[in-house]
């Protein structure tokens, strides 16, 4: 089977950068412990709507054909799926051994960002609070917004917008926060004006005794 797979792009060197996405991308899984296994390409209907997409599902139809069989296709509930004819090719083909090792970072970090934003959708049946605590927080959505900007083209729609969602949040969170603490500045300031009122108001009573009994002691001691 690697046999034939480098025997393809020999014959269409034009097509290795499309095979390579296609194979890491689309069909294959990197877990962070253990081998890459394969992963099922399902072509919905928005998909096929893309040029591009399309492109790529003819290439995966060429080397599903009689002459490769590279990868294996079905249809369920109307959709089109690919997936790799034998997960023995991510341990026989160098070259696609080498493709995911370049990709690794990225492919492990995609696989957990879709596991967390299935785990997202299954929370909005949970209700709205169960919902943003699924939400990406933190150094998790710092690496997301990178990989964001870096690969935006690699990420499947639905994690693209379970990225923006959690960005969202984060700064309805730091208005939040701001809000918070301005009011607690003018909670400080006022607590501070009328703790120096008091204190104002005692020195000028203090102030008032103090020059009455001096009179009264002047007038006794002093008058003729």
């Amino acid at each position: 089977m690697s046999k034939r797979a480098d025997k393809f792009l020999a014959k269409h060197p034009d097509k290795v950068d499309a095979v390579k996405r296609l194979f890491t991308l689309r069909l294959a899984h990197v877990p962070r412990q253990g081998e890459p296994v394969r992963a099922r390409w399902e072509r919905d209907a928005k998909q096929g709507a893309d040029p591009a997409v399309d492109a790529e599902w003819a290439l995966v139809e060429r080397l599903a054909g009689p002459d490769w069989r590279l990868i294996v296709t079905g249809e369920k509930d109307g959709k089109a799926s690919a997936e790799v004819a034998h997960e023995i090719l991510f341990k026989t083909w160098p070259t696609l051994k080498r493709w995911l090792e370049d990709e690794r970072d990225f492919l492990i970090w995609r696989g957990e960002l879709d596991a967390r934003r299935k785990e997202y959708d299954r929370a909005s049946e949970a209700g709205t609070r169960q919902q943003r605590q699924a939400l990406l927080m933190g150094l998790p959505l710092d690496t997301a917004k990178k990989w964001l900007v870096a690969r935006r083209g690699d990420i499947e729609p639905a994690g693209q917008a379970f990225i923006e969602a959690s960005v969202r949040a984060e700064r309805a969170v730091a208005r939040n926060r701001q809000r918070l603490q301005a009011a607690i500045a003018v909670l400080m300031l006022g607590t501070i004006a009328s703790l120096l009122g008091i204190i104002y108001k005692d020195e000028i009573s203090n102030l008032w005794f103090e020059q009455t009994t001096l009179r009264r002691y002047i007038a006794t001691n002093f008058t003729p």
